[in-house]
């Protein structure tokens, strides 16, 4: 898992054990298939959502919590509805999220970890536990508050 500074790009290293402490259920596009958005910002500047987080084509592993492309779309695509975590999809990505920390970045003084959903911030003692829901645009985000927009576009998501 990183806990260094952005960017961060898809750890493959160690999936396979990540997926199977997680305990997810396993990937069908077929009987269970929604998205969100997730957008993450650090002191104000945007950081990637790489392509294929979660999806390892050296070792054949494609896991339920996954990006296509760098649009910051995640697919939920599982066998049955599951409640996937915003805390899973880190998992997946191989980045640390915690309430006081994201990556390399640590909660000091006025800059923290934020989480936000459809604009609005989690109101919960631990909002990496936030359940993504279908069409969330969720924000994560370490700095300031105020350093970075609460409800970036979503138009990725038109259409799925």
């Amino acid at each position: 898992m990183s806990d260094r500074a952005a960017p961060w790009a898809p750890d493959y290293s160690g999936l396979v054990q990540r997926l199977a402490t997680l305990r997810l259920p396993a990937p069908s596009d077929v009987a269970y298939h929604v998205h969100a958005i997730l957008h993450v910002y650090v002191d104000g500047r945007q950081v990637p959502v790489p392509a294929e987080i979660g999806i390892d084509q050296q070792e054949g592993v494609l896991a339920p919590l996954h990006t296509h492309d760098a649009s910051g779309v995640i697919h939920m695509e599982a066998v049955r509805p599951f409640p996937f975590r915003l805390a899973d999809f880190f998992d997946v990505w191989g980045v640390v999220l915690t309430p006081t920390q994201l990556g390399g970045y640590r909660d000091h003084g006025a800059e923290r970890v934020h989480v936000y959903v459809d604009g609005r911030p989690l109101r919960m003692a631990d909002p990496t536990q936030y359940v993504l829901r279908r069409h969330d645009n969720v924000v994560v985000a370490y700095g300031r508050d105020g350093s970075f927009p609460a409800l970036p576009s979503a138009a990725a998501l038109a259409g799925l």
